[in-house]
């Protein structure tokens, strides 16, 4: 009888040993999970970052290409409606071929 019980003791000293171990094991994979879990969401937070860092450089490239191309059409538009009235222009012609003839004119 003695030796029943002290098998019993020992099966049941395996057990404790098997279940500790276990216990172990299970705590190892719970902790390499929740390190995977945090390396999984600060790569998604960088990738998140990326994305909106290329998003908004591409909307900032735009919105200046849009500028520039506002820009360059105002002033075609100023350009093209600037008018001068025949009179001055004949004085500005007068002016410029006295300049470069050298000839003064009189009339002034």
């Amino acid at each position: 009888m003695r030796e029943v019980i002290e098998k019993v003791l020992r099966i049941e000293a395996q057990a404790r040993e098997i279940v500790e171990e276990a216990e172990r094991e299970g705590s190892k994979l719970l902790d390499a999970a929740q390190v995977e879990r945090q390396r999984i969401l600060e790569e998604a937070h960088r990738k998140a970052q990326e994305k909106s860092q290329q998003v908004m450089s591409e909307a900032l490239e735009k919105i200046e290409k849009e500028r520039q191309q506002q820009i360059e059409k105002t002033r075609q538009e100023a350009r093209s409606s600037i008018e001068i009235e025949p009179e001055a222009r004949e004085s500005a012609v007068n002016m410029v071929f006295n300049l470069l003839t050298g000839s003064a004119d009189d009339s002034a």
